[in-house]
């Protein structure tokens, strides 16, 4: 049974709305324009949500803010090749993240939402005292997503300690499949008779030996993965992946990507990858 699904990353984008509204994990300070007689500035950014969000006044949906660089620390990843998006840019960035922020926004209580003033602001990280209060309250309050991740831990270790991945990491200290997907998006997915590679942009690669597709909802080049887990099922092996992507209006995608195999090995690591004594 799958435990990073579609509906607990959503929970967790709710339960990471804490970090808008603190200076935890990099919490975000812009410059917001709200006035719309002010003119245009050389370095402001506009970012639009109205395509998204199509049931909301456009003026609610619509953002002008300043930014320095290096405000935002963000490691999104755009292909050009897959979607037609731009590149990676603080422009971008800053786009990507405004905007996914609104559409996380609407997914609050409407109780809750009714007592922010101006959901603009409140996704820039502003908000009145008595508000952030009852926000940081509710979302303590929400059921702990975390607390299946122990057994998800336990169970990978058993099974990783049966492929030759264990092998490679007794011999060349490599460190997890997490860390080897860390913030590095997928190039492509190659599909053999008798394997799969997942290959990086950094042309790392997993090889799954005996591999087939289980599911695989979208294109997965361009994308990253987000979580995963491994489970064993009629003596083959399963890897669940949950992954994101961005569509070219840098709206967040998640889908599901899962291979059963018989064994996993990984290939081509780069430096970053191996401890060096």
């Amino acid at each position: 049974m799958k435990i990073f699904t579609k509906e607990w990353y959503k929970q967790y984008e709710i339960w990471n709305i804490r970090y808008w509204l603190t200076e935890e994990e990099g919490g975000i300070r812009v410059l917001p324009i709200l006035d719309e007689s002010v003119p245009k500035m050389p370095d402001e950014i506009r970012a639009d949500a109205t395509s998204y969000l199509t049931d909301k006044p456009k003026q609610e949906n619509q953002m002008r803010v300043l930014a320095a660089k290096n405000i935002f620390p963000l490691y999104m990843y755009y292909d050009p090749e897959n979607s037609n998006v731009k590149c990676r840019s603080l422009e971008n960035d800053i786009k990507a993240e405004l905007m996914n922020r609104m559409r996380v926004y609407e997914e609050l209580p409407a109780k809750i939402r009714q007592r922010i003033p101006d959901k603009r602001l409140f996704v820039m990280g502003y908000a009145p005292p008595k508000v952030k209060k009852a926000v940081l309250d509710y979302l303590d309050s929400l059921p702990d997503i975390f607390e299946d991740c122990e057994q998800n831990n336990l169970r990978e270790l058993k099974i990783l300690s049966e492929l030759t991945i264990n092998k490679q990491k007794q011999e060349e200290d490599i460190y997890s499949i997490n860390y080897f997907f860390r913030d590095e998006a997928v190039k492509e997915v190659i599909i053999d008779t008798n394997e799969i590679k997942i290959r990086l942009f950094d042309d790392s690669e997993m090889i799954l030996t005996g591999g087939e597709v289980i599911e695989q909802e979208e294109e997965m080049a361009g994308s990253m993965v987000i979580e995963h887990e491994l489970h064993e099922s009629n003596g083959k092996y399963e890897l669940h992946l949950l992954m994101q992507k961005y569509d070219r209006n840098f709206m967040e995608e998640v889908f599901y990507a899962t291979y059963s195999f018989k064994d996993l090995r990984l290939s081509n690591l780069k430096c970053s990858f191996v401890k060096r004594n």
